[in-house]
């Protein structure tokens, strides 16, 4: 999405909420701008619409995107995700590792590891389909739902907030010592120098 489309989105958001310091500088524009950059603009303008539609309070970033996300359809079932899983098992006699490289990443994270499917392959059906199967799922939810959190981020937040971080805690370069400046002699004074010098050394002490 550009910084022109997005123009447009506020436009709509100010319009729909006249009363409301909403993105009312430069630096909101930019902060919102990065917040929401990633999603595609007829996503968003459907997001925005929809939140203006249904939600009585003025919008925030959070908000803005859960409405993209709540647009935006499930990928599978938890018995779909299952059943995939189911059929990996049943043919992951000896060929596991293939069956496991071949299921969707997000199904690969919840089995675990490509061994868990010979394993399973294993045990007995109901076995397979009562406790593995419940096992799984809790564990599909928990990868569904941090995805789910990971799209509801704007890409990048993390590292640029490290970095940020990173830069306050930094310890300030130490200023190196100011030397003093030589300032060349007289060679006629130097002389002079030299010879009281030597003169008060040879004094008996």
């Amino acid at each position: 999405m550009t910084e022109k489309q997005f123009m447009t989105i506020v436009t709509v958001l100010k319009s729909a909420y006249p009363d409301q310091r909403l993105i009312s500088t430069n630096e909101a524009f930019n902060t919102w701008y990065e917040m929401l950059k990633d999603i595609p603009y007829e996503e968003l303008s459907q997001a925005v619409q929809l939140y203006i539609q249904t939600e009585k309070f003025t919008p925030t970033i959070a908000g803005i995107r859960e409405k993209v996300m709540s647009l935006r359809p499930m990928e599978r079932s938890n018995l779909e995700a299952w059943g995939m899983v189911r059929d990996a098992v049943t043919r992951s006699g000896y060929g596991y590792q293939e069956e496991y490289m071949k299921l969707p990443p997000d199904i690969q994270k919840a089995v675990g590891v490509a061994e868990n499917l010979r394993d399973w392959s294993q045990v007995d059906m109901n076995t397979l389909d009562t406790v593995i199967q419940s096992q799984f799922l809790k564990s599909y939810h928990i990868v569904q739902n941090r995805m789910s959190e990971a799209h509801r981020t704007a890409p990048n937040v993390s590292q640029r907030i490290a970095d940020l971080q990173q830069r306050i805690l930094l310890p300030k370069p130490e200023k190196e010592p100011v030397k003093e400046a030589k300032v060349p002699i007289d060679p006629g004074i130097q002389r002079k120098l030299d010879e009281t010098y030597e003169k008060l050394r040879r004094i008996p002490r």
